[in-house]
């Protein structure tokens, strides 16, 4: 029958403590889904996957040449995205990234933008920090993107090899120069001419995301896309 003390002891527990709404961890989601329904009227949502010309992609202008970029989100300090980032990378909390990863698929299917991708990346992290944690946040938020898409996710292509020191007080330059140095290419050939969907959880000063292009365009006939599920913004 499938009965176990461990899954009696857990239903007990659903009893007791109910799954909360990822955002706002307050209030009962919606019957189907992670989120209630205020959190769901009041995401934050950012125009990015139906303007070409986006702030997010103004951060590239002159320095890396992209196809299009965009986040799903705006993250402002305090707001419900802060919250849901900050469980995802240090308390946890693997669902938020796959359930926004699979909201930011469906809105990518939709655009006119991202139409020939041929593969994602996510942005790499140490192993120090991967075992830390517990996994890439980046890699969660590109295969949830995967199952949406069905565009196959590379993770073994572009390795960070050292830690990132310190970059507070460094411009946007510096960071992206000591960035580019902590990454490597293991067999860049199978990326001979593709169209390259690079993932990350946060755009701040899109040093990450500058530093993970310049390395792929190492290799020859690649262009880029850049998604993160939230660019940070301030009042």
């Amino acid at each position: 029958m499938g009965f176990s003390i461990a899954s009696y002891f857990k239903g007990l527990v659903g009893l007791v403590y109910p799954d909360l709404c990822i955002a706002c961890v307050k209030e009962s989601p919606v019957k189907g889904d992670d989120f209630c329904v205020d959190c769901l009227a009041e995401m934050p949502l950012t125009t990015h996957l139906d303007v070409q010309d986006n702030d997010f992609v103004y951060h590239f202008y002159g320095r890396v040449p992209i196809i299009h970029g965009a986040a799903l989100l705006n993250f402002y300090k305090g707001n419900m995205v802060n919250t849901m980032l900050y469980r995802l990378k240090y308390e946890g909390k693997k669902r938020v990234g796959e359930r926004l990863g699979l909201w930011l698929g469906q809105e990518i299917e939709k655009s006119a933008f991202f139409k020939k991708v041929n593969l994602i990346i996510p942005v790499p992290i140490h192993q120090k920090r991967k075992i830390k944690r517990g996994y890439n946040q980046s890699l969660v938020i590109a295969n949830a993107l995967s199952k949406v898409l069905d565009i196959p996710v590379y993770h073994d292509v572009l390795l960070k090899h050292l830690e990132t020191a310190t970059q507070t007080k460094k411009t946007r330059s510096q960071r992206t120069l000591d960035l580019l140095d902590t990454l490597n290419l293991k067999n860049p050939d199978r990326l001979l001419g593709k169209h390259i969907l690079i993932v990350d959880d946060v755009m701040t000063t899109g040093a990450t995301l500058e530093a993970c292009a310049l390395k792929l365009q190492e290799i020859d006939g690649v262009t880029f896309s850049l998604v993160t599920l939230a660019i940070t913004k301030t009042i």
